[in-house]
Formats: structure tokens, C-alpha cells, sequence
């Protein structure tokens, strides 16, 4: 029997390391730490928004450039979220000592960025194949 198991396709995966680096910054944010940037729900809000935007034109007929303008959007999106998320790991690496987080959660964090910031170039070098 088949197993219907979803594929992510890659620009779900951008989606998934939006939403994952959008989570860890708002941790760091909470405990206290703030770098200079737009609230990462707006950056949530906007990814959710490209996402519905590249599904509504994989239905339409001729949608293939919309779509590969709706991946250069979301590119250029994971850019800076990237940037934001690497500047706030920076920073909750320098002064965790500050916050009411032990260094366990700070180490948690920071890894869990890590951990996507190393995976996030290969999905945005298979981002062009979104079209499959």
C-alpha cells in the first residue's frame, strides 16, 4: 500500500527555514535582545503571502514565469531573514549572560540557526527547480 506522504517541493523549504529562523529570532527577542529590524511576524506574514501566491499560479495556465518571479521574491526575502537571524544569533552568542536564559537555551538556539544557515544555500541553489 502507498503511503500519500507530502514531498516537499523547494520552496517549501525556503518556507520552513523562514518560519524556523523567524521562531529562533523571536526567542532571542523575547529574552530581551533586540537588533534593529521589522517584527519577524512581518516577515512570517510576507512568506505566507509568496506561498500563496506560488501555489495560486501553479494552477494557472502559463504560470511558469509568475512562479519563478514569485521564487526570486521569496529569495530575496530568505536573504534577509538570513541576514537578521545570523546578526541576532551574533548577538544572543555575545551577551546571553544578559538574559533570563540559561546557557543551555542560548546554546539551543544558536544552534538551531546554525543548523539552518548551513542547509539554507543548497535549498536556495535547488530553488530554481520550484517548477517541477
Amino acid at each position: 500500500m502507498k503511503a500519500n506522504i507530502h514531498f516537499p517541493v523547494d520552496w517549501v523549504l525556503l518556507r520552513d527555514a523562514v518560519r524556523t529562523l523567524m521562531k529562533a529570532t523571536k526567542l532571542i527577542r523575547k529574552a530581551g535582545l533586540r537588533q534593529r529590524m521589522a517584527a519577524p511576524e512581518a516577515f512570517l506574514r510576507r512568506m505566507n503571502q509568496l506561498c500563496i501566491a506560488m501555489t495560486q499560479e501553479s494552477r494557472r495556465a502559463g504560470g511558469r514565469k509568475a512562479r519563478k518571479q514569485v521564487l526570486r521574491e521569496m529569495k530575496r526575502l530568505v536573504g534577509t531573514v538570513r541576514d537578521h537571524a545570523r546578526r541576532h544569533r551574533d548577538f544572543l552568542a555575545e551577551r546571553w549572560s544578559q538574559t533570563e536564559l540559561t546557557e543551555g537555551q542560548a546554546q539551543q538556539i544558536w544552534r538551531r540557526i546554525d543548523g539552518v544557515l548551513t542547509k539554507l544555500p543548497r535549498a536556495q541553489k535547488t530553488g530554481a527547480r520550484a517548477d517541477h
